[in-house]
């Protein structure tokens, strides 16, 4: 009887393991924005510098793009992987989704298609600059590769609340990414581009030898990790469920990575001002995004902790996940209201003091963002760790086109466009695009599953 309450204390939520375990994946984003930023900086010092910059800016976001279904990976071993049975089949499921695209990049970098993909696709028009993609893309084909490998060592990481671990490998790429910056600067050697993609590609497989390396000295192998985390489901595990809950997250990347460009797009088609107004939401974005990142792991909470949508762990769990989004929401008001965030735009990014002032409006209409953010990110946990990614998909959906609806309504409007600036609409219109899907999981969690397992616990 005692050894089972003490057991039950241990397993208790509190919210300083809350903290403990989120602090790290809080500062991974930073971390990684640390190393593109030090790549960028890499380029521009390197044999030809303008090129090799244009092009890898090029290559890295159409790479992302197609390669964005293997930043599942977490997602799925976390929500899906219960047992060794479970392990196994997922490990075959990724191993083949990895070699399908890397073969979809493989061939952008070593078949003719390339050259047709980068002229008539991506824009390259002369020569040089279809050379360095191609030379960029016979690197990269290899990301799904290591980025898989990393990934699901940070979710069986993630799945046995060592969060430590995911941090320290980020930090060690970052290490890696400052010597080979240090190196080549030094050397001279090899064109930017070479050492762009060398950065990104060798950093991420790096980092994760590195993480699992630590992985299997503190925690043993993959098979004893997944004894320590939570049971999810009696049945095993089938290719069926893994795609029935694969599919609709990564259409929901597809959606989420497109929903900025089609915004950006907008934006540039005001009457009033589009340069500028492009100029300022680009200029906010960016500061946004380094603000906001801590809130992009944060469901994990929710999926790790917070088993069901009831009792005292649900509430700690639920008050812990506003709370950050409140505290993200405040931080950024106070950047865009004050002398600050001023400063950091003439000072440290140089922009006029037109383009300054506009951005900071842009600022303030993402300011309600985080907390929407936070409260989204629980119920997208909560829907994880249910298996209905369906509904998150359709969430995205409703997202995607409520923003796009609103902004096309005032660049399209006369009156409307001399009353609000485009790159404040194009910040409501995200921010309100992001209140319609957090209202609408919240809405179905409450009325589907709170129901469903508050019964299931009586």
């Amino acid at each position: 009887m005692s050894t089972t309450s003490s057991q039950n204390r241990s397993e208790r939520v509190t919210y300083r393991r809350l903290l403990t375990f989120f602090l790290p994946l809080a500062a991974t984003p930073f971390m990684i924005a640390s190393t593109h930023t030090i790549a960028n900086a890499v380029l521009a010092r390197l044999p030809y510098p303008v090129l090799s910059l244009a092009v890898f800016t090029v290559v890295q976001a159409m790479t992302n793009t197609l390669k964005s279904p293997v930043l599942l990976a977490r997602e799925v071993t976390v929500s899906l992987v219960d047992s060794e049975q479970s392990l196994r089949l997922i490990c075959r499921f990724y191993t083949v989704l990895a070699l399908l695209l890397a073969g979809i990049l493989a061939a952008l970098g070593y078949t003719p298609a390339g050259r047709w993909f980068f002229v008539h696709v991506m824009g390259l028009t002369d020569t040089q600059s279809v050379d360095f993609a191609y030379t960029a893309m016979r690197i990269a084909c290899f990301l799904p590769f290591v980025e898989i490998y990393r990934n699901v060592f940070q979710a069986l990481s993630i799945g046995t609340r060592r969060t430590s671990l995911v941090s320290l490998g980020t930090g060690f790429r970052l290490i890696v990414t400052v010597v080979i910056a240090v190196w080549s600067i030094h050397t001279q050697w090899l064109p930017g581009i070479v050492v762009g993609v060398l950065m990104w590609t060798a950093g991420i497989g790096l980092e994760g030898l590195f993480l699992s390396g630590l992985f299997l000295r503190r925690i043993g192998s993959p098979i004893q990790a997944v004894r320590l985390m939570p049971k999810r489901s009696a049945a095993l595990l089938t290719y069926g469920q893994v795609l029935a809950f694969f599919l609709p997250m990564a259409a929901m990347m597809i959606m989420n990575t497109s929903l900025q460009p089609f915004i950006q797009g907008l934006v540039a088609r005001s009457p009033i001002n589009p340069t500028e107004s492009l100029a300022a939401y680009g200029v906010a974005w960016g500061l946004f995004l380094i603000i906001s990142g801590p809130l992009n792991l944060l469901h994990q909470c929710a999926l790790v902790f917070a088993r069901q949508p009831h009792g005292r762990d649900w509430e700690r769990v639920r008050r812990f996940s506003l709370a950050s989004g409140a505290v993200i929401s405040g931080l950024l008001a106070l950047v865009a209201a004050t002398p600050v965030g001023l400063w950091t735009m003439r000072t440290v990014i140089g922009v006029s003091p037109e383009i300054a002032s506009l951005s900071r409006w842009v600022l303030l209409s993402f300011t309600l963002y985080p907390a929407l953010r936070a409260w989204q990110e629980l119920y997208w946990g909560l829907l994880m760790g249910a298996r209905r990614t369906s509904i998150i998909g359709f969430g995205k959906v409703l997202n995607l086109g409520t923003a796009l609806s609103a902004l096309l309504l005032v660049v399209s409007n006369a009156t409307l466009a001399n009353l609000i600036p485009a790159a404040v609409a194009g910040g409501l219109a995200f921010s309100l695009g992001q209140g319609v899907e957090s209202v609408f999981l919240w809405q179905y969690a409450r009325v589907k599953i709170i129901p469903a397992a508050s019964l299931r616990a009586e």
